[in-house]
């Protein structure tokens, strides 16, 4: 099909469905903006992108930002709400992020592929899944769901949320990602939370990562302990040798059992102190 920016816009829109699609080619800048990449939904609401094949996108060059999956990225007081984007495959090699979306509230990110993200010249991309609060329109990212994607192989962090409030990130598997990042002014992981509170990390799967796991980073004073107390993680890990294995249920109340039974539990611990 040539060169193009996008194989498909979506603008000002509502009630909208692209299924089973193959995308490839958005390569070539879309002036004035940085932008270039596969799929682009700008002030858009209720849009379902689901199950597309995506690759051959995107341009590694100064000033440009590309992506498999696109939502807004410029303007102001801007918002889109119920976007779903489920079950797709974004494997481009030349983007700087698999799927980012800016300004987006009460919408789904689940069960898509993500590899290949590059952090491009002189930035800090390099995204499987970012969710994006822009300047010109504070607040506006809220309640979004991350669930169940599979992100690796990418240069900066599998999952970056920036100004998001009460996101959920919940049966992720993240691995081989933030393996070349190196910018110490933000947070580079598996799962990476800039100037975002009340946020659910649960059941993630992540290994194999250049960075930490899990970073928080410029999380306002009075929000620490709301996010604290608000983030529960499970990291699950791969299974271990049988003999590091931790006790289960019913093996720990046998030796427990078997302790209270010899004697020496009595002994040491209900018979009475002797004055």
């Amino acid at each position: 099909c040539g060169r193009f920016a996008f194989g498909l816009v979506i603008e000002r829109s509502t009630a909208v469905v692209v299924k089973e699609c193959t995308i490839a080619g958005g390569t070539k800048q879309w002036s004035p903006t940085a932008f270039c990449g596969g799929i682009f939904a700008m002030y858009s609401h209720d849009v379902t992108l689901e199950a597309n094949t995506l690759s051959g996108n995107g341009l590694i060059r100064p000033g440009v930002l590309s992506y498999d999956i696109q939502v807004n990225g410029f303007g102001t007081n801007t918002s889109s709400h119920n976007i779903r984007i489920i079950g797709n495959q974004c494997r481009s090699i030349a983007t700087q992020c698999c799927v980012g979306a800016y300004d987006m509230q009460q919408s789904e990110i689940s069960a898509n592929i993500c590899s290949g993200a590059k952090t491009g010249p002189n930035n800090n991309n390099g995204y499987g899944i970012m969710i994006y609060s822009t300047a010109g329109s504070p607040g506006s990212c809220f309640e979004n769901t991350i669930a169940q994607n599979q992100v690796s192989n990418t240069e900066g962090s599998g999952i970056y949320l920036v100004q998001s409030n009460q996101p959920r990130v919940i049966e992720n598997s993240i691995e081989k990602v933030a393996t070349v990042q190196e910018d110490h002014t933000l947070p580079v992981a598996g799962v990476a939370l800039n100037q975002s509170q009340h946020v659910t990390i649960v059941g993630n799967c992540i290994t194999r990562v250049g960075r930490a796991g899990i970073s928080m980073a410029d999380c306002e004073a009075n929000h620490s302990r709301a996010l604290a107390s608000a983030l529960s993680t499970v990291l699950r890990r791969p299974p271990q040798p049988a003999g590091m294995r931790p006790m289960k249920t019913r093996r720990l109340a046998y030796w427990w059992f078997r302790l209270v039974a010899s004697g020496r539990f009595l002994e040491k611990f209900l018979q009475p102190r002797r004055s």
